[in-house]
């Protein structure tokens, strides 16, 4: 009988959650209290677990969630006055409302990071990221991922388990902050990459070190395009990292 309470519960849950996420996706023209309510709603279904255990949404619904996670949580900068909606207008003249709202989607993004990777997950990232014309959030949603990849491996026994089941998925983000339009994006990413790749083992390096090179002759073989040398760049910043981790490797290994 305790169990099956247990498992109506957590049924309840992943309705509710789902429900809320639903609603997220549709919030256009909605007022910040709906908004709000809204995002209060998922963290009370969630609770001390996470949306991936409660709810485990589809790759669609990860891809709206993440799409309205960043946007709304580092898109205020990018936000001009030209072309700010009116919600957005009315939002910058109550800081009250976008505190609250940035305060509780930094929980929401604390609480995805405590979820082991998952490959639906990162594939959202990577099918977003492209399609974002806003640097800052791109920026974000890259180092995002790096923070999550190197909390899990910091952390989960499990790690090298959730690495091997998501290296493709995880390849194809670090591609794509590598090959950032905005140079400081790239620079970052390179750090990072460096600090995770010292938590994955030796072969699953070789994947990104192979992939980054690829990459790099792709472009090179490719047509001129203006953004080129920003790819090569990127990509010679990657490998740069990668090869201090291998050489600590070896030295280590005598």
């Amino acid at each position: 009988w305790r169990k099956q309470r247990e498992r109506d519960a957590r049924q309840r849950a992943g309705m509710s959650a789902i429900s809320a996420l639903e609603e997220l996706y549709g919030l256009q023209g909605a007022s910040l209290d709906q908004e709000q309510q809204c995002l209060d709603r998922l963290l009370e279904a969630v609770g001390e677990g996470t949306i991936q255990a409660v709810a485990d949404p589809a790759e669609q619904q990860w891809f709206e969630f993440v799409s309205y996670v960043f946007n709304r949580r580092f898109g205020w900068s990018e936000n001009s006055a030209a072309s700010a909606t009116k919600e957005e207008q009315m939002l910058e003249m109550d800081s009250r409302a976008k505190k609250r709202i940035n305060d509780t989607l930094d929980q929401v993004l604390v609480m995805l990071k405590r979820a082991p990777l998952q490959a639906k997950v990162l594939a959202a990232f990577a099918r977003w990221a492209p399609s974002s014309h806003k640097p800052v959030v791109r920026q974000r949603s890259f180092f995002f991922v790096y923070e999550w990849v190197k909390r899990q491996g910091n952390q989960d026994q499990d790690f090298q388990s959730q690495a091997a089941t998501t290296m493709e998925t995880l390849v194809k983000v670090i591609i794509l902050s590598l090959s950032d339009v905005w140079s400081a994006t790239r620079k970052a990413a390179a750090e990072k990459l460096e600090g995770v790749a010292k938590l994955l083992l030796l072969d699953q390096v070789h994947v990104v070190l192979e992939q980054i090179l690829d990459t790099y002759a792709e472009t090179s073989a490719g047509d001129d395009n203006k953004d080129d040398w920003k790819v090569k760049e990127g990509c010679l910043l990657g490998l740069t990292g990668l090869l201090r981790v291998l050489n600590g490797t070896e030295e280590e290994g005598g």
